[in-house]
């Protein structure tokens, strides 16, 4: 069964394990967190679950708040 971690991992060997390719992700639950620690930066939701908090390097607004789109906008904004 698939899961997030092994596609991520999948991908890392299809690129010769080139895990660089796979810089951010974001996750809210259990089957996320092996994900966020694979990835250069690991990212929760601000409605994830406390294991997932505590694993990420960041943790920004929730699903509701439009978190990811707010974390992009901010990355990169041209504007700066």
């Amino acid at each position: 069964m698939w899961d997030n971690l092994s596609i991520l991992e999948e991908i890392g060997n299809r690129r010769e394990n080139d895990n660089e390719c796979l810089q951010t992700a974001f996750g809210d639950d259990y089957a996320d967190i092996g994900m966020l620690q694979l990835c250069g930066r690991g990212i929760a939701m601000g409605n994830a679950i406390n294991e997932v908090k505590e694993k990420a390097d960041l943790v920004i607004g929730s699903n509701d708040e439009d978190g990811i789109a707010e974390y992009l906008e901010d990355s990169f904004s041209y504007n700066k």
